[in-house]
């Protein structure tokens, strides 16, 4: 069975939150905001080291993160996005100018590529890196657009690089550690440099590796059992986490609390969310 950190990362958050995006397979019509900017964020910087890899030539590079950025502002029809694709470009113009001489001696492996490795006789893990390159060693890069930046004891539970480290090390790759690229869009007055952006290195124990895949393979048969029942009973087995925290950002927030009160939402699945493919399909097919 595969199951993606994403999946696992849904369910941990809320169990009915998952059952919505991975049971149902419901996806909500529209971006907000902030998956927006993550989305334009990581899309352009694929198209920077795509070309980089494939020409070599950082000019180029540029130039292909440029127009993909001038191909977005052309699609959006509001003030509101309009504006974050202008920012989020900027923000990464300056990353990559500050980051050259460093990005220069990179060999630039893969950009957004699938991966997957068998981790048991029941699990494969399939994982895609923003980016991985060669300096030495490999080294995955995971980019996050963020208003603030982590703290360090954050930084020491996030799961998704010592995830790709230890998946690398099982295809029989050396990988020493990964990195954090964070992006920060919180509007500041004369911010400095290490207000906008930072790359982190990061730190990371064989524990930390074998714990974080030892609590994925937990996750994931919990998920398996769900999926071996029939839709219906999936349904009523699930708990809402009902946090604040994690509520307020959730996109079946709605559909959630009308169910939750014993109404039907099925006008709201109609009107507000679409189906979708199973969130690994294109991946797999890919591999």
């Amino acid at each position: 069975m595969i199951v993606s950190h994403s999946e696992v990362e849904s369910r941990l958050l809320c169990e009915r939150r998952h059952y919505y995006a991975y049971g149902e397979l419901l996806e909500p019509i529209g971006n907000n905001i902030h998956l927006f900017r993550g989305v334009i964020g990581h899309e352009g910087l694929a198209a920077f080291f795509q070309t980089l890899k494939d020409t070599s030539n950082w000019n180029e590079a540029r130039d292909s993160m440029r127009r993909y950025f001038h191909a977005k502002l052309m699609q959006q029809t509001t003030a509101e996005k309009i504006k974050v694709v202008g920012a989020t470009q900027l923000l990464i113009e300056e990353f990559l100018k500050h980051m050259r001489e460093e990005i220069l001696t990179w060999k630039i492996i893969e950009v957004e590529a699938p991966r997957q490795v068998v981790i048991d006789d029941e699990f494969t893990y399939i994982y895609v890196i923003d980016l991985l390159f060669w300096a030495g060693s490999y080294f995955p890069v995971d980019w996050k657009f963020t208003y603030d930046y982590f703290s360090e004891e954050i930084m020491g539970l996030l799961p998704q690089i010592p995830k790709y480290v230890g998946a690398l090390r099982l295809e029989g790759l050396h990988v020493p550690t990964g990195y954090y690229g964070f992006f920060r869009y919180r509007e500041l007055k004369n911010p400095k440099t290490s207000d906008k952006f930072r790359f982190d290195r990061v730190d990371i124990s064989n524990q930390r590796i074998r714990r974080t895949f030892e609590e994925y393979l937990a996750v994931a048969r919990r998920i398996a059992a769900d999926k071996a029942k029939p839709l219906s009973e999936w349904e009523k087995s699930v708990v809402r986490t009902a946090n604040k925290s994690v509520c307020n950002y959730c996109q079946f927030r709605s559909v959630c609390a009308v169910e939750l009160r014993g109404d039907s939402a099925a006008v709201l699945k109609r009107d507000y969310y679409k189906k979708r493919e199973s969130p690994l399909r294109k991946v797999i097919d890919e591999t």
